[in-house]
């Protein structure tokens, strides 16, 4: 029944501009990227009873959620250079700076198999991913000339290199 939740929230959110309304976000710390549980993010409205049980994100994870037609026809489609990996984030990031609000609800009701990676309990993600992480995280950053995401990369990739020095990999 999720696409019946998710239209239902669409027309309980209508006045707050929804571009993307998800199953799983999080927020940008100092341009770095952190997936937060729905009930770690902030509420959409804390004044608004009739969305208490809705979040906003920085950025969304789409799969599974709802993409607006407003959202299509002011950003376009996601980028197909970035194939995969930091495709959703950057497709939310341009959502939001057109001015439109990333929804997540709180029950979340998709079971994810993320190709390849790590966090599936696959172990750890293979080379190819990590490439596609870096390579659309940095274009991302470049693109928007955003010194934050640019932090947020440099970071993500020294705890990377860090962790392959301890490991030894």
């Amino acid at each position: 029944d999720t696409l019946q939740v998710l239209l239902e929230v669409l027309e309980r959110t209508g006045r707050y501009n929804p571009g993307i309304i998800a199953l799983a976000g999080g927020m940008f710390r100092h341009g770095v990227v952190h997936h937060l549980e729905a009930p770690q993010l902030p509420l959409l409205d804390p004044a608004d009873e009739s969305v208490a049980d809705l979040r906003r994100a920085d950025f969304v994870v789409y799969d599974g959620g709802l993409v607006t037609r407003a959202a299509v026809e002011r950003v376009g489609l996601p980028r197909d250079d970035f194939f995969l990996v930091f495709d959703d984030l950057e497709y939310a990031m341009r959502v939001e700076e057109a001015g439109m609000t990333l929804v997540v609800v709180e029950r979340n009701s998709v079971d994810r198999g993320h190709l390849g990676s790590g966090g599936d309990g696959g172990g750890t993600s293979p080379p190819w991913r990590g490439y596609y992480q870096t390579r659309n995280h940095l274009r991302a950053a470049l693109d928007r000339r955003s010194v934050p995401l640019i932090w947020g990369w440099t970071v993500r990739n020294a705890k990377f290199f860090g962790a392959g020095l301890v490991r030894g990999d």
